[in-house]
Formats: C-alpha cells, structure tokens, sequence
C-alpha cells in the first residue's frame, strides 16, 4: 500500500492513469482491476489492443 500512496504523491490520480494506458502488455486479471478501479474504457488500454490483434509479451 506504500508504494501505491507513493506513486498517488509523485504522479496524481490523472498521471497514474494516463501511465496505465501506456503499458503494453497485462494479464486479463491485471487488465480488468485497472479497468475498474481507474475507471478506464478497455479501448483506451494499450495492453487490450495489443491483446487483440494477437501480440503476446512473451511468445510459447
């Protein structure tokens, strides 16, 4: 919880939101919290695009 309230005191609500936009690659568990809990439109997410066009972070 911490290194939550740090990054909130550092970044703000809006720039820790508009940072997860930006990361390319979650998990659908990880996709769907930040989707919740910042409120944010799965479209708006680089990592559900990248999800549906097939690019993976590590390939099998």
């Amino acid at each position: 919880m911490d290194d939550w309230l740090t990054i909130f005191n550092l970044y703000g609500y809006d720039g820790v939101r508009e940072e997860i936009k930006e990361i390319p690659y979650l998990n659908p568990k990880d996709m769907n919290f930040v989707h919740i809990i910042f409120d944010l439109p799965l479209n708006e997410l680089k990592c559900f695009k990248n999800s549906l066009s097939g690019e993976r972070h590590w390939s099998n």
